[in-house]
């Protein structure tokens, strides 16, 4: 095969008469001519320049060998090549086996050599070594050429054959020294006796660099062509085999009339060697050059705060070199679509939220007391989203473009949620007794603080107080004062303790402050808060990896089935989360309840002087946590809020990304739970006289006993007026506390 593909070889043409040895009779007879007359002696100085000659050719030949023995004395052992396995870029997929990105010096699939179609290891021959299947690895007249040139203190360069080539790289330095030309020589010949011609091609083509960050010929067709270098036609061999010689200078994104260029001249040298017709030649050279469009260079691939957060992990667990250069399989977390979803909604929010902001700044430029934005800082946002039952990572976007921004503000940022904390004061009240329509009070009031004399005097997001009201309303509505009236009941211990077996470790203010929200904390940390709600009280940590592969598909590393900690009874989880599924039916969230067609729950956060603002929910199968704002904590006064800045996201994102984890149209109920149709007004049994019925969950005991009265359908009852006012030091009027009604 070898040899049918090699054009065939000259015969050298000299002069064809018989050479008559001397002392013989020629063919006619006649005798040998006379032998020549001696030579003169030589002279002295002509003796002199001749063992002068001799001398300095011995000390060349001296030198040389020395050099030489001391080039091929400490070769690297050819034994290497045995075991040798190009250096491959890990892969990191997502958790359905679809590529994320290749983290590595470059990118490498290493193929065999079947795999590799002839027309590239002709073209490569043709352009880069047109004596290969001549020469045993040196071509000894180039080597000669680079000896005197490196003598006469020039550059080496272009004298190695692809032996050579393969050799420097697998084995030695780039450094373009004498010694190196050597052992580059000593190697090449060792190798020549160990492997085939086409053995020798095969590691070349699998560990060339090739430009645009891949090695190998698999590799770049892939990046360049978006095919196996096997479906390649010969025009596109041709390019891949002319970039070796200056794979940067060809690269085709970069410099495509290069590229082109280059390409035709592979296709010219293969003709003029005999490897195809002068006709295949200019047909070929006709092709358009045929490559993609140049890829968007993004660190990290498709989800770059989610690949820079799990990064130093792999790092930690197998070393940076190997997960640079050896080749792994990275199983991850991650849901590309979930992903895709989470940035575009991202994207669609910051951009409403923005304009907003233009607007604001347009129709208030050079006003007096009108609060002053920053025009040059933007409202920033994240997202991220997890799987409750394991705390597998599904979407992460830690900002509104990786390019600009690597700071990930949803692990790193922390910032008060707001009423988003709320469920975690009204979780703790759960535990110790209290129940969806107890009594809570939502009254104007003023606490002073002793030390400073400043007085807290708390507002709602709305205008004015509801009064006495149940939990389950007071959630619906974000009051304010209901939940600081909670809390100060339960114990601000108490509700710090509940963060805690939540997953909140972020350091939270000991006072009543906290109801409303005024700790600062990741998102990701109550997202992970909000996702044991939603796993019937069961905490998970958040995941990024679930096994790593080594090149050969065996396993390095397996996740542990994820158990997480029960931090709360189901039944509790459960009614809590029954009170976030009030906020999105009946509460101020109502248009994420309805604009889902299965089970979602959530609430808003929003903190003062809309310096923050939240979204946090999930589904069966799905918790999302949303925040937007400025990273220098700057206000946003023209009308933030979670529900208006974060809600529309959340709900962009869920809409899309929700069903994909076959989300529950009902959320399971599990045991010691009850529903009972109550009056939303008094959270007593519902009645005929009652003008509504909401089904509330309650934990098994702590149900109402009694039914509403028969007036509150109309409001008769003056224990229910809106309007009762109470400061710090006065008791609530109509009731004390009572857990359960």
């Amino acid at each position: 095969m070898e040899n049918a593909l090699l054009p065939e070889s000259s015969s050298l043409k000299g002069n064809t008469e018989p050479i008559v040895p001397e002392g013989e009779v020629g063919a006619a007879g006649t005798p040998p001519p006379p032998p020549d007359p001696p030579a003169p002696p030589a002279r002295p100085h002509r003796r002199r320049r001749r063992f002068a000659a001799a001398v300095t050719f011995g000390v060349f030949s001296g030198v040389a060998l020395g050099i030489t023995f001391a080039a091929l004395s400490d070769l690297p052992a050819l034994a290497k090549l045995e075991d040798y396995t190009p250096p491959s870029a890990t892969r990191v997929l997502d958790r359905e086996g679809r590529l994320i990105v290749d983290i590595g010096i470059d990118v490498r699939e290493p193929v065999t050599s079947d795999q590799i179609p002839e027309g590239v290891k002709l073209a490569l021959v043709a352009t880069e070594d047109a004596r290969f299947y001549r020469h045993h690895g040196v071509d000894f007249l180039g080597l000669f050429r680079a000896v005197v040139k490196k003598l006469m203190g020039q550059r080496l360069r272009g004298t190695s054959t692809l032996t050579q080539q393969l050799a420097k790289n697998l084995f030695l330095t780039p450094e373009r020294s004498l010694m190196r030309k050597l052992k580059e020589a000593g190697l090449a010949f060792q190798i020549e006796r160990k492997y085939t011609k086409d053995q020798i091609l095969t590691l070349y083509l699998n560990q060339v660099y090739l430009g645009a960050g891949t090695s190998g010929v698999e590799a770049a067709s892939k990046r360049y062509f978006g095919k196996s270098v096997k479906d390649l036609d010969l025009a596109q061999q041709a390019m891949l085999a002319g970039l070796p010689q200056s794979p940067s200078g060809y690269e085709p994104f970069k410099y495509p009339e290069r590229a082109l260029t280059r390409r035709n001249i592979v296709l010219g040298r293969m003709r003029d060697v005999g490897y195809i017709t002068e006709q295949d030649c200019e047909k070929w050279r006709a092709e358009p050059l045929g490559v993609l469009p140049a890829p968007v260079k993004i660190a990290g691939g498709k989800a770059p705060y989610f690949v820079a957060w799990l990064t130093p992990e792999l790092y930690s667990r197998f070393g940076e070199e190997a997960v640079r250069h050896s080749g792994l399989q990275v199983w991850t977390t991650i849901d590309l679509d979930a992903q895709a979803a989470a940035e575009a909604a991202l994207v669609s929010g910051l951009a409403a939220v923005r304009a907003r902001q233009a607007d604001y700044l347009r129709r208030n430029a050079g006003k007096p007391g009108i609060p002053t934005v920053d025009a040059a800082e933007k409202p920033q946002g994240a997202i991220i989203a997890i799987d409750p039952a394991t705390g597998d990572v599904r979407a992460l976007v830690g900002g509104s473009a990786w390019q600009t921004t690597q700071f990930n503000r949803a692990l790193q940022s922390k910032r008060q949620p707001g009423s988003s904390f709320k469920p975690i004061v009204y979780a703790a009240a759960i535990e110790a007794g209290w129940t969806q329509a107890s009594a809570v009070w939502d009254a104007p009031m003023s606490y002073t603080d002793r030390s400073t004399g400043k007085v807290w005097a708390p507002k709602n997001y709305y205008d004015g107080n509801l009064g006495r009201i149940t939990m389950r309303t007071a959630l619906e509505q974000s009051s304010n004062g209901a939940s600081i009236y909670l809390l100060e009941h339960i114990g601000v211990g108490s509700a710090v303790d509940e963060a805690r077996r939540l997953g909140i470790t972020s350091p939270l203010s000991p006072n009543l402050t906290l109801a409303l929200g005024s700790s600062d904390m990741t998102l990701a940390e109550i997202t992970r808060a909000y996702a044991a709600f939603a796993n019937g009280g069961v905490r998970t940590d958040h995941r990024a990896l679930t096994k790593v592969l080594d090149r050969n598909g065996r396993p390095l590393y397996v996740a542990p089935p994820t158990s997480g900690r029960a931090v709360m009874k189901p039944e509790v989880a459960y009614v809590v989360s029954d009170l976030l599924r009030g906020v999105t039916t009946h509460g101020l969230s109502k248009k994420v309840g309805d604009g889902m067609p299965f089970w979602v729950g959530g609430k808003t956060g929003t903190t003062n002087r809309s310096t923050d603002s939240l979204f946090v929910g999930f589904s069966s199968t799905l918790a999302a946590g949303v925040w937007i704002g400025m990273d220098s904590h700057a206000p946003m006064p023209w009308g933030e809020s979670g529900g208006r800045a974060a809600q529309p996201i959340f709900l962009e994102f869920m809409a899309k990304a929700g069903p994909r984890f076959d989300p529950a149209v009902e959320l399971p109920m599990p045991a010691g739970v009850v529903r009972v149709d109550v009056d939303p007004v008094t959270g007593l049994i519902a009645t005929e006289g009652c003008a509504e019925k909401l089904s509330v969950a309650f934990v098994a005991g702590t149900e109402p006993k009694r039914e509403c009265p028969e007036d509150s359908a109309v409001g008769g009852d003056a224990r229910y007026s809106l309007d009762v006012a109470w400061g710090q030091d006065d008791e609530p009027a109509p009731l004390a506390p009572s857990p359960s009604p």
